[in-house]
């Protein structure tokens, strides 16, 4: 069944920063664009590098290993590098904390 964790506050990611967190044994990348937060997977389809150490333009993240492109948005790959798209998990704000449905 899955459930809402918490996985930060919402001060602790500012506009057009990603970060990456373990929710409940899974790592995901969370991302505020346009005062919106998603979440994905944070492990490239590609190369399995942690996305949350690539860089984070508007809505898409650039992979460091190979430079693989994804839509945070949606999860979509944006590059013939990445054939898979990402898990996208669902987010609230519950207060000042941003949950992650898992």
């Amino acid at each position: 069944m899955d459930e809402f964790f918490r996985v930060a506050k919402a001060s602790d990611i500012g506009a057009g920063m990603a970060k990456g967190f373990v929710v409940n044994g899974e790592n995901v990348m969370v991302a505020k664009v346009g005062g919106k937060y998603y979440a994905v997977e944070d492990r490239c389809t590609h190369a399995g590098a942690r996305l949350s150490r690539g860089i984070l333009a508007g809505s898409i993240i650039t992979c460091m290993a190979h430079g693989a492109q994804f839509d945070v948005a949606n999860g979509s790959p944006l590059t013939t590098l990445a054939k898979s798209p990402l898990k996208t998990y669902e987010v609230r704000l519950s207060g000042e904390d941003i949950e992650i449905k898992i």
